[in-house]
C-alpha cells in the first residue's frame, strides 16, 4: 500500500483552486515526459473537467537528460499563459523557478510536491525569486486517513501552502482530490 498523495490526485487539487480563484486562467504545464509528469497533467485536466481543453494552452514536456527547461519556460511564456503548473524533479523545478523570474514572468505558479523542498529546490532557485509559489502538502494539516477493501491510497486531501521567501505558509482549508 503506497503511501503518499498521488500525483494525479494533487494535480486534481489545483485544478480545484484554479477553477475556485483564478475564473480566467490560461495554464501552461511544465511536465517530465514519463508517469510521473504525465499523471499530473492527466490529473488536471481531471479536475478542470469540460474547461480543460480551454483552459490549457501549452504542455511541453522535458526529458532528464536535457541540461535545462529555459527553452520550455520561454515557449509557456509566449503562450500567454497567466498560470503555470512545474511538475518537475527538483533540479528542473529550480530551474524553471529561476527562469520564469528571470523573464520576468508573473504567473500563478504551482510547483509539485516532490520539488518544494527549501534546501534542494527553493534555495538554490533563489529564495528572493521563489515568493508566492504555491504547492501542497498532506504532512502539515489535519488530513484525513483511511482505506477500504477497494481504495488503497490512504491520502485523499492536501492543504496548498505559499512560499514567502522563507518557508511554507499554508493557507486555505484542506481541499480534497475526488474529481467528483
Amino acid at each position: 500500500m503506497g503511501w503518499l498523495p498521488s500525483y494525479r490526485l494533487e494535480s486534481r487539487i489545483y485544478a480545484h483552486y484554479i477553477l475556485q480563484n483564478l475564473p480566467d486562467a490560461k495554464i501552461a504545464v511544465l511536465y517530465q515526459n514519463d508517469d510521473f509528469g504525465k499523471d499530473y497533467l492527466i490529473g488536471l485536466r481531471e479536475g478542470l473537467g469540460d474547461k480543460a481543453d480551454k483552459s490549457i494552452v501549452a504542455t511541453p514536456s522535458y526529458e532528464t537528460t536535457d541540461p535545462t527547461v529555459d527553452s520550455q519556460i520561454v515557449a509557456l511564456e509566449a503562450s500567454g499563459a497567466n498560470v503555470l503548473l512545474t511538475a518537475a524533479v527538483p533540479k528542473f523545478a529550480a530551474q524553471a523557478i529561476r527562469k520564469v523570474y528571470d523573464i520576468g514572468w508573473k504567473a500563478t505558479h504551482f510547483l509539485s510536491s516532490v520539488a518544494n523542498a527549501v534546501g534542494s529546490v527553493m534555495r538554490p532557485a533563489g529564495l528572493d525569486k521563489d515568493v508566492g509559489i504555491i504547492s501542497a502538502t498532506y504532512a502539515k494539516g489535519g488530513v484525513a486517513i483511511s482505506t477500504s477493501a477497494d481504495d488503497f491510497a490512504p491520502i485523499k486531501q492536501m492543504q496548498l501552502e505559499k512560499f514567502d521567501c522563507t518557508n511554507w505558509k499554508l493557507f486555505g482549508e484542506l481541499l480534497s482530490g475526488s474529481n467528483s
